[in-house]
């Protein structure tokens, strides 16, 4: 009988380590191996017909449900969240995913757990959520992404709206831009916005700049229409106003047109930063500066997590880094 080719002699063929190419054979995405590399050894894994230990990979698989709730509320967010799993963990464990109106009763996820007897469970949300549910009692590894409880022992994931938004407004004050307003969501109860506009204050506070208190304005809409009209509010009422601070894209895309109206130029005039580096803010003339939302990494350390055997038994945080996205809408010196 022939000998099975080992790893390490595929590596030794491939010129690469036999980590890179225990990577290569397993799938195991976002590792900064080059395509050329990737190819390379995924050539010669298949001319030598290598399976690796299937037999001890399948005993090994652990099962966990994914609980994602208010899918269609933001296709766009829980697609992104969905992104942050590649193919080697599908193939290295089994992933249950549940959505929508599972969450509305504590009762339906413990009927889930039952039917399933998963080894842990993801809950997760398309916005960043306070949800009131008791799952203390649960003897699996849990948790909470893009949403948290006070009453939770277990690991809460978040995006880091705050440092996100006083990078955002740190830019702006580096490139001489001090008069800041800020336009908010009509949705400021969401813990995302509160930080968002914590952020901006504590930014104006440590580099010792006033601002106005006219300069925080809430539209009764989050669409692009209130972005609009607050942002035509702002220069009736201001006479020089450097940049604008958006909290979403959408707000952004409302002061866009407002700008546009009062006969000013972006990024010449005045500059614009938005909230959440969605699609929109890509294509549009000029391209927007925005604070990215880490939803995929946030996924993937989750699964990371949900996958180490160390459960959590307090309620432990991790913000993940909101970088910003450098583009066009803003006049650097």
């Amino acid at each position: 009988m022939k000998k099975k080719i080992t790893l390490r002699e595929i590596a030794k063929l491939a010129k690469v380590s036999p980590a890179t190419a225990s990577i290569v054979l397993n799938d195991k995405k976002n590792q900064g191996i080059s395509e050329k590399t990737w190819k390379n050894v995924k050539k010669i894994g298949k001319k030598y017909n290598y399976s690796g230990n299937n037999k001890i990979r399948r005993l090994n698989k652990r099962k966990f449900i994914f609980f994602m709730e208010e899918f269609s509320y933001n296709e766009n967010v829980a697609s992104k969240l969905l992104d942050g799993f590649n193919d080697y963990d599908l193939k290295s464990h089994q992933f249950v995913f549940l959505f929508n109106k599972l969450l509305d009763n504590k009762k339906n996820i413990f009927k889930a757990i039952d039917e399933f007897k998963p080894d842990g469970i993801i809950i997760a949300y398309s916005y960043t959520k306070k949800i009131e549910i008791n799952l203390n009692n649960l003897k699996l590894s849990k948790i909470l992404l893009n949403c948290y409880s006070n009453n939770f022992n277990g690991l809460t994931i978040l995006p880091d709206d705050y440092n996100g938004a006083k990078k955002a407004v740190n830019y702006l004050f580096q490139n001489n831009l001090t008069k800041i307003p800020i336009i908010l969501s009509s949705d400021t109860w969401m813990k995302g916005y509160k930080d968002r506009l914590s952020g901006w204050r504590d930014a104006h506070t440590e580099n010792n700049i006033d601002y106005k208190d006219s300069f925080i304005v809430q539209p009764k809409s989050n669409l692009e229409n209130g972005g609009y009209l607050e942002a035509k509010k702002l220069f009736k009422k201001n006479k020089k106003i450097d940049a604008i601070f958006c909290t979403s894209d959408e707000i952004a895309m409302g002061s866009y047109q407002a700008i546009k109206e009062v006969g000013l130029k972006i990024p010449k005039d005045i500059s614009v930063i938005g909230f959440d580096n969605s699609r929109i803010s890509e294509l549009v003339k000029p391209k927007l500066t925005t604070v990215q939302l880490p939803y995929s990494e946030m996924t993937q350390k989750a699964i990371k997590h949900i996958i180490d055997p160390q459960k959590f038994n307090d309620n432990f945080n991790i913000l993940v880094e909101s970088p910003l996205i450098k583009r066009e809408s803003v006049k650097t010196k």
